[in-house]
């Protein structure tokens, strides 16, 4: 396979912000428990980066997903958690809350492009459970924008913020119980529109912000949605989705029985069920595909064991049924938002496998949407009770991050990979041999002779 140059300068560039541009330096803005320690990347496995002939070679091999490399970024002696990549934008911004090493306190942290280091959004002196999630849609003229939660001020609230820009803003006063924010700025980025969404208690609150400068405490108008949680914008601002919960009867009417997976179409009130779950049934964090035409979820089976199974179903039309691609996996049980892994072609997922554990070690599967084409990508044994998977599109494959432990706290780990595209064996039809042409005769004077009737 021939490798087009342009793609070398996209890789370089990427790896070499990683190996030299995070920011080498004291660790700033410590938290209580925190120990100061020079943040950067270094390889995991091998001692040099890749040269340009060895991704050629392994870039040819497209019947193989592989690692390409793989790496540690370091940002303090503390717990990593929730990493995830914008998905809206080229550059390559990521986000992760770090917390001190007894994770009663947070910090969100965010890096602006790989080529720089990273700086915290805001400190959480009361939760250590905050949730940030990047906004879909338009940029903001200062940069690309946010929602989170935190409990700054002593009690949950979500804040909208833009990289670049001022503080954070709330925008949920008077919600209790705030959680799962989604956001999508609409608008231009000098005057946007931005449209909030999370969860207060059993409902969910919808805030469109008029200007993103004007923000008041307030927080703009409020409507409510619908009553369910998890609502997670598609990726063209046109959808929500979201689970509903339904309630018992008589006695249990208290607790939630089952669960339902509910796509809403922007500015119409009629919702579609994509999925509805059983009784004891758990659902949660459906996460559209980065080209928003697939919907994937988790559901915990019926019992006491805690297995989770990973669900993707195709939402452009009802008559399709929610496939199960993966069983048993290692999924993030404290971060909610933290939701399943997909590829940036919209073509696979990632997840870690209970399954095929080998003590301490889950090995990263990459599945098919459809089910089919399961690869097993290795990566170094050390790195042990590995967790939240995130993924977005380098051009051949996709740079993957997740969270691991070594020998000390848990630490942020990414992987380049391939994207794995198996080859179509073109079979040979054997044709039959043309016998060959007898020479043409000849007279003396050079000219064809003429055959006697």
């Amino acid at each position: 396979m021939f490798l087009p140059t342009r793609f070398f300068p996209q890789l370089s560039l990427a790896l070499l912000g990683l190996g030299f541009l995070c920011g080498v330096g004291e660790a700033q803005e410590l938290l209580p428990g925190e120990l100061p320690v020079r943040s950067g990347f270094e390889l995991v496995g091998r001692k040099n980066l890749p040269t340009l002939s060895e991704l050629e070679a392994l870039l040819a091999k497209k019947s193989e997903a592989r690692a390409l490399v793989t790496g540690r970024i370091r940002v303090s002696d503390t717990s990593v958690v929730a990493p995830r990549w914008n998905m809206n934008g080229k550059e390559f911004q990521l986000a992760f809350q770090k917390a001190d090493l007894k994770q009663e306190q947070s910090k969100v942290v965010a890096q602006k492009t790989l080529l720089s280091r990273p700086g915290a959004l805001i400190n959480d002196e009361y939760s250590y459970e905050s949730m940030l999630i990047w906004a879909g849609g338009r940029r903001f003229k200062m940069g690309p924008g946010y929602s989170l939660v935190s409990n700054v001020t002593g009690s949950s609230q979500v804040h909208v913020g833009a990289l670049g820009g001022e503080e954070p803003l709330s925008v949920s006063t008077g919600d209790t119980i705030k959680r799962h924010p989604s956001a999508y700025v609409r608008g231009t980025a000098e005057n946007p529109d931005v449209q909030v969404v999370f969860d207060a208690g059993k409902d969910l609150i919808a805030r469109s912000i008029k200007g993103f400068s004007a923000l008041t405490n307030e927080g703009g108008k409020r409507s409510v949605l619908a009553q369910g949680t998890q609502a997670r914008w598609s990726p063209d601002g046109k959808q929500l989705i979201y689970v509903r919960e339904l309630y018992g009867e008589g006695e249990k009417r208290d607790r939630v029985d089952r669960q339902e997976i509910v796509l809403l179409t922007y500015r119409l009130s009629t919702p579609v069920i994509v999925h509805s779950g059983e009784s004891g049934q758990i659902l949660r964090s459906p996460t559209f595909s980065p080209n928003g035409q697939f919907v994937a979820y988790y559901q915990r089976q019926k019992g006491i064991d805690p297995i989770w199974d990973l669900y993707v179903c195709d939402i452009r039309s009802q008559l399709n049924k929610p496939l199960c691609i993966g069983k048993n996996l290692v999924i993030d049980t404290v971060f909610e938002h933290v939701g399943p892994a997909w590829a940036g072609d919209s073509k696979s997922l990632y997840f870690f496998s209970q399954g095929q554990r080998e003590e301490e070690y889950y090995p990263i599967i990459q599945c098919g949407r459809d089910g089919k084409k399961r690869r097993l990508i290795q990566y170094p044994k050390h790195i042990n009770v590995a967790n939240d998977i995130h993924a977005r599109s380098w051009g051949f494959g996709d740079f993957v991050v997740f969270t691991g432990i070594d020998t000390g706290p848990r630490e942020l780990y990414f992987l380049v990979t391939t994207g794995g595209e198996k080859k179509k064996a073109v079979k040979k039809v054997p044709t039959k041999a043309t016998p060959p042409k007898a020479p043409e005769e000849k007279d003396e004077d050079g000219k064809k002779s003429e055959e006697k009737k």
